[in-house]
């Protein structure tokens, strides 16, 4: 006469607390990684933002915009600060037209930091002969 254990189909207990303990040690390892890569995003969204606005300022100077040579416009938008100035103007010799350049600042807070972002151009101003 042969003993016959019956046969039980699944997992004991031990096994199935080993394979929690993994699982909870796999998430604790991925979740600061998560969490890094939602702040990084947050950032780039935040100065591509910016850099619209900046692009923006310069789009409009000329346009809504009045900076003389030698001054400066500042304002608040969408929780960025900016300052959009203008300097050296150089005329071209035997007209009415002169290159400017230009300079617009755009800034924000991060965390307790202050982000800058600037960009530069010249433009040429005047009457065209």
């Amino acid at each position: 006469m042969t003993d016959h254990m019956p046969h039980r189909s699944g997992f004991t207990m031990i096994e199935v607390l080993v394979a929690l303990m993994v699982l909870a040690l796999a998430i604790g390892a991925l979740l600061p990684r998560m969490s890094l890569a939602a702040l990084a995003a947050g950032k780039a969204e935040r100065r591509e933002q910016a850099v619209l606005l900046a692009e923006s300022l310069l789009a409009r100077m000329g346009a809504d915009l009045d900076v003389p040579p030698g001054g400066e416009v500042s304002g608040r938008e969408g929780g960025f600060d900016w300052r959009l100035s203008a300097c050296c103007a150089r005329e071209a010799p035997g007209t009415t037209l002169r290159l400017v350049e230009v300079h617009v600042e755009v800034s924000w807070t991060e965390g307790r930091h202050r982000q800058p972002l600037g960009l530069e151009t010249r433009r040429l101003t005047g009457a065209f002969p």
